[in-house]
């Protein structure tokens, strides 16, 4: 394929500099032009009425909004639900958005209501749902935020005797985990707690859960797996040496990535429960960890200040510098990468390019988790807020302009 882009550049290059266009066939401008950026487009339209008129050509947008959007359908408005017509608009709509998020240019709404300092957080269209050190769990309307208007709080979940340090829900449920060493399972509808689960030592610190279990991790140093059908411990995993803070799930290959505050990380076989790898290289304990299947990487973010991208083919390992706080939480999909640290900064990398592209300064203390989706980026942090940072103003540029 990149042979196949060479030689398609090379020809086009040459069509530009003879002036052959009346040479080329209409399939031939169209397979060109799927291979460009918009702003090779744009150029190749103003030195041609030929290009001008593949302008018009939906076919030529599709091919440019999927490679660009690396998704097959067009481009749908969060706040409205309405889906683009056209391919054209779709390209238009997604280049803004990536301007936006590439300059940092979002439009900032702040939540107060908890306490004390968030902790965690998920979220969806619809709402979020945040735990804080205040011991309680809230849930949020999101759909204020599509008029304008700053999300509410619709319901309050209060059970716990200690901190809210780790959350997540499904359609159903929402499983909490805090520092009095517990687990509880909520009903997502009417917010009352069906059960709670028992068995670590100490904080409970992250977790993550499917239909038939749950997985914790602790300051105790261990890693527990529940059976959901009755809340009870199926075995533990031990073999770290502090508090074990970040862990991810690798269903599809039967795996279990384990961080920890000493230093490591670790990877388990789920089937036998066995130490099947350590990672090593950070300098100071671990926050958090991700990975991702189809690109074989998982990245982790440490108290030594750094990220860590680690190729699990090769095992090679490439550090990101950049924040000069402990990293407490982090998230990649696709080329973007958004971490959040004690510098009180969020900033947003480039994969690709293995940079950072630009820096939010929204919060005025630790940057404690965040979640992001294609139009917003959404953090909670120890000055006790969450900001929801909506990318999805369009912000006119030249080159879109000219789409119109």
């Amino acid at each position: 394929m990149d042979k196949e882009k060479r030689n398609l550049s090379a020809a086009k290059h040459k069509v530009l500099e003879i002036g052959l266009f009346h040479l080329l066939p209409p399939e031939v401008w169209v397979l060109l032009t799927t291979f460009l950026d918009l702003h090779s487009v744009l150029k190749l339209s103003e030195v041609h009425s030929l290009w001008w008129g593949l302008l018009n050509d939906e076919h030529v947008w599709k091919k440019l909004y999927q490679r660009y959007s690396q998704s097959p359908n067009k481009f749908r408005e969060w706040k409205t639900g309405i889906v683009c017509e056209s391919w054209r608009e779709s390209f238009k709509k997604r280049y803004s958005l990536e301007k936006n998020w590439r300059e940092c240019k979002p439009k900032v709404t702040t939540i107060t209501g908890h306490e004390e300092e968030v902790y965690c957080l998920q979220f969806d269209e619809s709402k979020i749902v945040s735990g804080s050190y205040d011991k309680s769990i809230r849930v949020w309307d999101l759909n204020p935020l599509k008029t304008g208007d700053t999300p509410t709080q619709t319901a309050k979940l209060v059970g716990h005797r200690e901190f809210v340090g780790t959350l997540r829900y499904d359609a159903q449920h929402i499983i909490s985990g805090s520092a009095d060493n517990t687990m509880r399972i909520w009903d997502l509808e009417t917010s009352n707690c069906l059960g709670v689960v028992e068995g670590h030592t100490d904080e409970v610190v992250c977790l993550r859960f499917n239909t038939q279990q749950i997985v914790s991790g602790s300051k105790d140093n261990t890693v527990r797996m529940w059976d959901r059908r009755n809340n009870e411990c199926c075995y533990t995993i031990e073999g770290h040496t502090q508090e074990v803070c970040g862990l991810h799930l690798d269903e599809a290959n039967q795996r279990l990535f384990t961080a920890s505050w000493d230093h490591t990380i670790k990877v388990w076989d789920l089937r036998t429960r066995a130490l099947m790898t350590t990672l090593t290289g950070h300098t100071d304990g671990l926050w958090a960890i991700q990975y991702d299947a189809q690109k074989d990487m998982l990245i982790s973010g440490s108290r030594d200040t750094t990220l860590k991208l680690w190729d699990m083919k090769t095992m090679k390992c490439e550090t990101l510098t950049g924040h000069t706080g402990r990293v407490l939480c982090l998230q990649f999909e696709g080329n973007r990468l958004v971490s959040g640290a004690g510098d009180f900064m969020i900033k947003m990398w480039d994969l690709n390019e293995r940079k950072c592209i630009s820096t939010l300064d929204t919060h005025t203390s630790r940057v404690w988790c965040l979640q992001f989706n294609d139009s917003k980026l959404i953090s909670g942090s120890n000055d006790r807020t969450i900001k929801v940072h909506d990318f999805s103003e369009v912000c006119e540029e030249q080159g879109v302009a000219k789409l119109e």
